[in-house]
């Protein structure tokens, strides 16, 4: 394991071992940065849990519905409950389908229907995010064998479809605006389905 100077874990890139704080910028490259990717080919489910989680795959519930039934916190994307070890995921729906009174999401969320991937922006919503927090949770899910359930949104002001289970697949760094309009560093996650 290597740190940096300031004393931050480095993580593998393509570059060779990198410091998320001093070494990947905000002048990032105009192509996005592949920080991790998985390198083998089979999906490993998670089973530490003693309580099977209360949601059906493909129902519709709302986020209070969730929150409140898991126990976490009622605001952000990512949010964790560490008594069972499970990372849940809100994917709202995209800009283009939320009115001025809404609110905004400033994300760029998608799906990609070819490689059956979820682009989930990290969280952070003002300047550059990092890979600690909520966006390390999902870094280190794997290695704390911890669950990533999966929650996505299709049109705003409705429920969320409960997708399943899901596993980072590669996390790239990419360059999208902030709240404020101004361009900064974003880590993408690309989430992949695990099949039972």
């Amino acid at each position: 394991m290597e740190f940096c100077e300031c004393e931050t874990k480095k993580i593998k890139t393509q570059e060779g071992y990198l410091c998320p704080k001093c070494d990947i910028t905000e002048q990032v490259k105009e192509e996005d940065i592949i920080i991790w990717e998985r390198n083998q080919e089979e999906l490993v489910l998670n089973s530490n849990s003693q309580i099977s989680f209360p949601f059906e795959k493909n129902e519709f519930y709302s986020k209070k519905e969730v929150w409140q039934e898991l126990n976490l916190s009622n605001q952000g994307g990512i949010r964790f409950n560490k008594d069972e070890n499970w990372l849940v995921i809100f994917m709202d729906a995209p800009e283009l389908y939320r009115k001025q009174s809404q609110g905004s999401n400033i994300y760029h969320d998608t799906y990609d229907e070819t490689t059956g991937l979820y682009q989930y922006t990290g969280a952070g919503q003002t300047g550059p995010q990092t890979l600690d927090r909520e966006n390390g949770w999902l870094v280190n899910a794997e290695q704390n064998n911890t669950q990533i359930h999966f929650f996505r949104q299709f049109h705003v002001d409705q429920k969320h479809q409960y997708v399943g289970q899901v596993q980072v697949e590669k996390i790239i760094s990419s360059t999208q605006p902030d709240n404020t309009g101004k361009n900064r560093r974003v880590y993408i996650f690309y989430l992949k389905p695990i099949i039972k």
